[in-house]
């Protein structure tokens, strides 16, 4: 599959320390920013030009975001990199759509988009009506802060209460029928791109996945099937070729006078993991009826709204959202997941001064090491309350976990021999310890 025209004028990949990035080879026109949302804003078109002009609001991996106000409300316009044209920005609507419509998650309110269409794809246009040639979303900005830029002034009872609205949201999410379907992959609105089945809804249906697995680097270009799946099988069949047939590549046009040595050994394990994986995969999925839902898995401290007196004021960052297995669904949100082993003691300041009497930067590690300990507790003891098998699925599915925590970081050099270690246990059928746990 050959690179679209919006990918071969807008992104590129460079390769660091942390392996492979996605570059912009052009900034965004502010011109065109403040024309789209000019344009787009109800009743925008009325303002005097001058008098509010969009700004730049914040930047990630892929996108960059840009704020303006209008009549004392405002919007965003979120500028999307092409690394999964149409497919990416398609797929975020219906789903913020499909949440408002069927539960009382806040979520931001869609006003316009320009996904562009695979017909223009292929045409090689970018459509009259989008100056700036690139996919955006223009939505309503949600009111709150973000929870990274307030954690360390927010009590610990303040947390406690908050984790238990993060709970409720998120298992309402789960149980909700709407968003519930009998296959894998993400949310569109019904239209004559997708191929995919209905979801419960009517008016939408699960098609194409849209996933950093399934796009990074140059793997949209890879002629493998996406979707949508009916197994979990199908679905890590699918990210193990992935893998498989990028590191052959790399190993096949590597250059001894050119590349570095260890990036080919290191492509040669990663092979040799995926395909023992591969061996491995059915002795981990079981032929029972599976159950497919809707999933959000960045719920980061960025990405956590608050509102001034510590409660939850909405969710976002619903990209790459998708439809996946009850099993890779019921588990601790991101945010509550801590590499360092549990805390249970909180730490005491006075083991952590220095000679002048200010405190060790280790106190204030410690401390959110010791609160992330009990709110991970919190949020698991909160689930068992819940009227749903939510628990129940959450306990049962730690070998699955695993299992898809090792395909997703099978190509980490950083983790290959660790994952090696864990795989020769599962081989060999020897007392079983939890990958994430190694």
């Amino acid at each position: 599959m050959a690179p679209s025209r919006l990918e071969s004028e807008f992104i590129e990949w460079s390769f660091d320390l942390f392996g492979s990035q996605p570059v912009w080879k052009i900034e965004p026109s502010i011109d065109a920013i403040a024309k789209v949302m000019h344009s787009k804003i109800p009743n925008g078109s009325k303002s005097r030009r001058g008098d509010n002009e969009p700004q730049l609001f914040a930047e990630g991996a892929f996108n960059k975001l840009y704020i303006m106000n209008h009549d004392e409300i405002p919007y965003i316009l979120r500028v999307s990199l092409p690394v999964d044209p149409y497919y990416k920005v398609a797929s975020e609507v219906a789903t913020l759509s499909l949440i408002r419509s069927s539960t009382s998650l806040i979520v931001p309110e869609v006003i316009a988009h320009h996904a562009e269409s695979p017909e223009k794809r292929i045409e090689g246009g970018c459509g009259v009506d989008n100056p700036l040639g690139l996919e955006w979303i223009l939505m309503k900005k949600l009111p709150g802060q973000a929870l990274a830029e307030v954690w360390d002034n927010i009590s610990i009872n303040s947390k406690i209460s908050l984790v238990e609205s993060i709970a409720d949201s998120l298992h309402e999410l789960y149980v909700c029928e709407a968003a519930r379907s009998s296959l894998i992959g993400n949310i569109y609105q019904e239209s004559p791109h997708s191929t995919g089945q209905s979801s419960n809804l009517i008016g939408y249906e699960t098609g194409r996945i849209v996933s950093m697995p399934f796009f990074w680097n140059q793997r949209l270009s890879q002629s493998v099937h996406r979707g949508p799946f009916s197994s979990s099988v199908e679905w890590l069949t699918a990210r193990l070729l992935l893998v498989i047939n990028e590191c052959s590549i790399l190993i096949d046009n590597f250059c001894e006078n050119m590349g570095d040595i260890d990036e080919k050994y290191n492509a040669k394990k990663s092979k040799s993991i995926a395909q023992r994986l591969q061996k491995c995969l059915p002795g981990f999925c079981s032929d029972q009826r599976e159950t497919f839902c809707l999933h959000h898995d960045d719920i980061s401290l960025h990405n956590i709204l608050i509102n001034s007196t510590g409660g939850l004021a909405g969710i976002v960052d619903w990209e790459c959202v998708s439809v996946v297995p009850a099993w890779k669904s019921c588990q601790v949100p991101l945010f509550l997941t801590n590499t360092a082993p549990p805390r249970a003691s909180k730490p005491r300041a006075e083991d952590y001064l220095e000679y002048d009497g200010s405190l060790n930067d280790l106190y204030f590690t410690h401390i959110k090491e010791w609160e992330i300990t009990i709110l991970r507790k919190r949020f698991l003891e909160y689930m068992e309350t819940m009227d749903s098998d939510w628990i129940r699925v959450y306990e049962s599915s730690r070998r699955m976990r695993d299992f898809e925590y090792a395909v997703q970081h099978c190509d980490n050099e950083m983790m290959i021999e660790r994952i090696v270690a864990w795989l020769h246990m599962v081989e060999n059928k020897q007392q079983y310890w939890s990958l994430q746990m190694m």
